[in-house]
């Protein structure tokens, strides 16, 4: 079959699962999992009376709202931008990203805080510091816009390169 002449051929759209960006992605998301995975399953706040780790803060943190703490919240943001890093859309992971980080930040107000053990307000604990599970939990979201730019810097570079052939 020939063409006709003056007609395009249109160019096959490279696969989802190829390239740098692809590699890029992984990356980044896989990174950011792992570190939050660590940050689970190791100590992360220290109270006068008790030490929780990662998990039982990602499962409860959410009450933090009723003492206004509301880094917890930073969560589903972080798990936006691991979505839209997978599918490489780099600014707005940046954006999301940094967004969570800065949620993640209100942590630090907590410092010092007196938390309620019962309804009554009778028995409570300080909070005291955060241990190595709170900053790896900070690590794998601040991971995840840092990474976003530099993957969006390599994918940007590279693409020019192609296009200079």
């Amino acid at each position: 079959m020939s063409q006709a002449v003056g007609s395009t051929v249109a160019k096959a759209k490279p696969g989802f699962f190829t390239g740098i960006g692809c590699w890029a992605s992984l990356a980044v998301v896989g990174a950011s999992l792992f570190l939050f995975l660590v940050a689970c399953v190791t100590p992360a706040m220290v109270f006068s009376k008790d030490t929780w780790f990662g998990y039982g803060v990602l499962f409860g943190g959410w009450e933090g709202l009723f003492l206004g703490q509301f880094a917890w919240f930073a969560n589903p943001f972080w798990a936006l931008s691991l979505l839209l890093a997978f599918f490489r859309r780099w600014i707005l992971t940046i954006i999301v990203g940094g967004v969570a980080v800065l949620i993640a930040l209100d942590a630090f107000a907590f410092i010092g805080a007196r938390v309620p053990l019962d309804e009554a307000n009778v028995n409570s604990m300080i909070f005291q510091s955060y241990h190595i599970g709170f900053y790896f939990w900070l690590a794998s979201l601040l991971i995840v816009p840092l990474g976003a730019v530099t993957a969006w810097f390599v994918t940007t570079l590279a693409s020019k390169r192609v296009a200079a052939r």
